[in-house]
C-alpha cells in the first residue's frame, strides 16, 4: 500500500523514521502545521479548520515531491519495516483529512484535490477478474405481488439519494396503467392468457430501457426496477440486457413473505392508495388481488444460487436475510439497510424543546436552559404524551445530550419512561459562529453570512457543520427510526428535526433547511408503503 501524499525525497533517509510516522495531537489541524492552542478563543470541534488557515497549509505543498506508488517501491535501500510504516500512516492521513460529510465541497477539498490529495493505492492479489464497473448500481426487485417490494424500493430509493446516491425507481405497474389503464382485473396476469402476454412484455421492456437510460445521464447513481421478474428465464434476459447497454453493478433483491398480517397491511394499503382500485370495496381488493397473486404463483420461481448473480433475500420484511455475492460498500449499506426494514405502521412524535434562554436572545446554538416559557412547555409536553401513552403502553423517548432537551421532557422520565439520550441528535454546530445572533453574524462575517444565505444544504459554518453534514451523522437515528416497532418521541432541535421531517416525509434534501418547525408544536407523522400521514398538535 502507497499514497502519494507529502512524500518527499529529501526527507527519506534509511534508518530515520519518516516525518508521517509521527503521532497526531488530540486536534487533527496539528497535521497541516497549524498552532491550534492560539488560534482562536472560541471552543470548537477537532478536526475542523478555517478556510484561510487551510489555504495557507496548502502552500507548503507546493516544496514537496510527489511520488507514485511505482518510484516507493523501487526504492532498494529503504528498510521494509520503514516502507510499511510509512505506507500506513500514509493511509491514515488520507482518512484524516476526509471529511465525514463525503460530498460537501469546501476550498481545502478543491486544493488538496489538485495537489492529489485524499487518494491512496492500493493493491491486493486477487484470484477472480471481475469485469470493470462504473461505479453505478441497478436494483432489480423480484417477487410475488403484495410482498412490500413497492415499499422496499421507495424506502431504498430515499435512503440513498439522501445519503448522496442520486436514485430513481421504475415501476412497471405505473407504466402499466399508463399504456393500459388502472381498473385491470386478475385475467390480465393469467400466464394463459396469451392475448395479453406480449402487452405485458413490451411494458416490462421498456420500463428496463428507460431505467437504462436514466442510469446512462449523469444525474442518476442507482435506479430501482420494481416488478415481479418471477421466473428465471425473465431475470436472464435482464442480466443479459444491462450487461450489453451498461457496465452498471446489478443487485436483486427478492422479498419473500407468508406472514398473513404483514400480507393483510399490504392488500390495504393498496386499497387505500393504489389507481388500481379505487372504485372496489375491501372484500373485492381481497379476491381479485389473490387471484392475481395465484397468477403470478403457477411460475414463479426463486433466486438460486445457480443464477450466479449477486442476491439479498429479504424474509418477511425484515425478519430474515440471505446474501448471496454482495460485493462493495454500496451493496454492503443497502444489505445492513434490508436487515432494518419495518411495515407495521406508528406514529413518530417530533418535537423541539421548549423555549431556550438563547431562543428569547435571537442566538445560535449554545447548550442553554429553558426560559419560564419553555418550563411550561415542557410541563404541558408531559400532559400530552400521558393522555396518548399512559404508563403501562410502550413509548420510546430520544433526545440529545444537551440540556434544554434534558429539561423539556423532565417530568416524562420521572414517569418511569427510559430516555435515550442521542449524540447524534445535538443540533448543528455553528462554530465561530456558536453564541451569536445572526445580525452580529452578518456584521462580525459578512462573507459566511452570505455564503450560507445563497446555499444552507451545503453551507458548513466555520469550525462547525452543515445540513449535509447532519445528514451523515443522523443516518444512525434514521436506521434505528425504520427498524423500530413501536412509536417513539423524538424531542431535539431545529436543524435536526427539520432533517427527519422532510426526510419522512420524502421531501428533497434541498428542501430541509428551509422548512419551518415552531417551538411548542408536536407533529406525528405515520410512515406508510405509500405515503405519511402527517397531523400537527399544539399542546399549549
Amino acid at each position: 500500500v502507497a499514497s502519494p501524499l507529502l512524500l518527499n525525497r529529501k526527507n527519506i533517509i534509511p534508518g530515520v523514521k519518516p516525518l508521517l510516522s509521527k503521532k497526531s495531537s488530540t486536534h487533527d489541524d496539528s497535521e497541516y502545521g497549524l498552532n491550534v492552542a492560539n488560534e482562536t478563543t472560541r471552543a470548537a470541534r477537532s478536526g475542523s479548520m478555517t478556510r484561510a488557515k487551510s489555504a495557507e497549509s496548502l502552500k507548503k505543498l507546493e516544496e514537496t515531491t510527489i511520488l507514485t506508488p511505482k518510484d516507493l517501491f523501487i526504492a532498494p535501500k529503504l528498510p521494509q519495516a520503514v516502507v510499511r510504516e510509512y505506507s500506513t500512516n500514509s493511509v491514515l492521513l488520507a482518512a484524516r483529512t476526509q471529511h465525514f460529510g463525503g460530498d460537501l465541497v469546501t476550498q481545502e477539498h478543491q486544493e488538496r484535490e489538485k495537489q492529489g490529495g485524499h487518494r491512496s493505492f492500493v493493491a491486493t492479489p486477487s484470484t477472480e477478474v471481475r469485469p470493470q464497473r462504473n461505479g453505478k448500481l441497478m436494483i432489480i426487485l423480484v417477487g410475488l405481488p403484495g410482498r412490500g417490494k413497492t415499499f422496499i424500493g421507495h424506502i431504498l430509493a430515499r435512503h440513498l439519494t439522501w445519503m448522496g446516491h442520486a436514485t430513481r425507481v421504475f415501476n412497471t405497474s405505473e407504466y402499466r396503467r399508463e399504456y393500459v389503464g388502472a381498473a385491470i382485473k386478475h385475467d390480465f396476469w393469467n400466464p394463459e392468457n396469451t392475448a395479453d402476454y406480449q402487452k405485458r412484455e413490451e411494458i416490462s421492456k421498456k420500463c428496463l430501457s428507460d431505467a437504462l437510460d436514466a442510469l446512462a445521464g449523469d444525474d442518476c447513481t442507482c435506479v430501482v426496477f420494481d416488478a415481479t421478474n418471477a421466473t428465471v428465464e425473465r431475470r436472464h434476459y435482464i442480466r443479459e440486457e444491462v450487461s450489453r447497454r451498461s457496465r452498471c453493478e446489478m443487485l436483486f433483491i427478492e422479498s419473500i413473505c407468508d406472514d398473513p398480517e404483514l400480507i393483510a397491511i399490504s392488500i390495504n394499503e393498496i386499497k387505500l392508495n393504489s389507481k388500481d382500485y379505487q372504485k372496489n370495496t375491501l372484500e373485492e381488493v381481497i379476491v381479485d388481488y389473490n387471484q392475481r397473486i395465484g397468477h403470478y404463483n403457477s411460475i414463479y420461481r426463486p433466486l438460486a444460487d445457480s443464477e450466479r448473480c449477486s442476491f439479498i433475500k429479504v424474509i418477511d420484511v425484515g425478519r430474515q436475510m440471505f446474501c448471496n455475492q454482495v460485493y462493495g460498500y454500496l451493496q454492503s449499506r443497502i444489505m445492513f439497510l434490508m436487515a432494518n426494514l419495518q411495515i407495521r405502521p406508528r406514529p413518530i412524535w417530533l418535537s423541539r424543546h421548549g423555549q431556550s434562554m438563547y431562543n428569547t436572545q435571537g442566538k445560535i446554538g449554545g447548550d442553554s436552559l429553558l426560559s419560564p416559557h419553555g418550563a411550561q412547555y415542557a410541563q404541558q409536553l408531559d400532559k400530552f404524551i400521558a393522555a396518548h401513552y399512559p404508563e403501562d403502553t410502550r413509548l420510546s423517548v430520544w433526545t440529545s445530550t444537551m440540556a434544554r432537551t434534558g429539561q423539556t421532557v423532565e417530568r416524562i422520565a420521572a414517569r418511569g419512561r427510559t430516555v435515550v439520550k442521542w449524540k447524534q441528535l445535538d443540533e448543528i454546530d455553528a462554530g465561530i459562529c456558536d453564541g451569536l445572533t445572526y445580525p452580529q453574524v452578518a456584521e462580525m462575517y459578512p462573507e459566511e453570512y452570505l455564503a450560507r444565505k445563497q446555499n444552507k444544504l451545503h453551507y458548513r459554518y466555520p469550525r462547525g457543520e452543515s445540513y449535509q453534514d447532519c445528514i451523515h451523522r443522523l443516518e444512525p437515528v434514521i436506521t434505528e427510526l425504520m427498524r423500530l416497532d413501536r412509536p417513539v418521541l423524538i424531542v431535539a432541535h431545529q436543524a435536526i428535526l427539520r432533517v427527519l421531517y422532510a426526510y419522512l416525509t420524502n421531501k428533497s434534501p434541498e428542501e430541509c433547511p428551509t422548512i419551518n418547525i415552531p417551538l411548542h408544536v408536536v407533529i406525528q407523522l405515520t410512515p406508510k408503503a405509500y405515503h405519511c400521514e402527517e397531523v400537527w398538535h399544539h399542546p399549549m
